[in-house]
């Protein structure tokens, strides 16, 4: 049974690895960067900060200003369930930001997470049977994990990080280089990956 549940944790995460690729069909890095990115921003823009705005009252939600994050994929719980249930723990400066976003999720979801890694450990279950085929089938269930961080990482390169770089000021690139949760993303999301090929079992 969990020989099967593998198989499918791989599928899944190539499935999404191969959808996530067909962002170059409809949406040109220009486009996404120039017309869509800008209304990702939250209060810790540069040009929110250069206003010293404090943010926004919402009407039977906070009778005080809240300053929220820009909308990012971190805030999804789809990525961190499969974490959970691999047994994936972030560095602990990621992990502190990780959480932070965890917040940004419906309730519904984080409970979900917090249910997945406080349930039995496939991690530990695996590493306790001794059986080849399951220290294999994990491994390639990380293997596509890190895969799909990897491609992640080409697509913000590609839509951000060389868009960014076209940009003649150097402060407006500074701060188009900022996640849209207001993190330097590159190095968050290189060490997310390597910390996934990390939790691999050798051979």
């Amino acid at each position: 049974m969990l020989g099967l549940a593998l198989q499918k944790i791989e599928t899944s995460l190539r499935r999404m690895k191969t959808v996530m690729s067909r962002m170059h069909e409809k949406c040109a890095p220009e486009a996404f960067f120039n017309k869509l990115r800008p209304f990702l921003a939250g209060w810790d823009s540069l040009a929110f900060q250069k206003k010293g705005l404090e943010g926004l009252i919402y009407e039977g939600v906070s009778t005080v200003p809240k300053r929220l994050v820009g909308g990012t994929a971190a805030q999804s719980s789809t990525l961190p369930s499969f974490d959970a249930a691999l047994g994936v723990q972030a560095p602990a400066p990621e992990k502190k930001l990780l959480d932070t976003f965890r917040d940004y999720m419906p309730p519904a979801h984080s409970d979900f997470i917090d249910a997945v890694r406080n349930g039995p450990s496939i991690k530990s279950y695996v590493s306790n049977s001794n059986i080849n085929s399951l220290h294999e089938l994990y491994n390639r269930c990380l293997t596509a994990l890190e895969q799909f961080r990897s491609y992640h990482i080409q697509l913000t390169a590609r839509y951000i990080v060389a868009m960014a770089n076209k940009k003649n000021n150097s402060e407006q690139s500074s701060q188009a280089l900022a996640g849209t949760g207001g993190t330097g993303f590159m190095d968050f999301l290189k060490n997310l990956r390597d910390n996934t090929k990390d939790m691999a079992f050798k051979s």
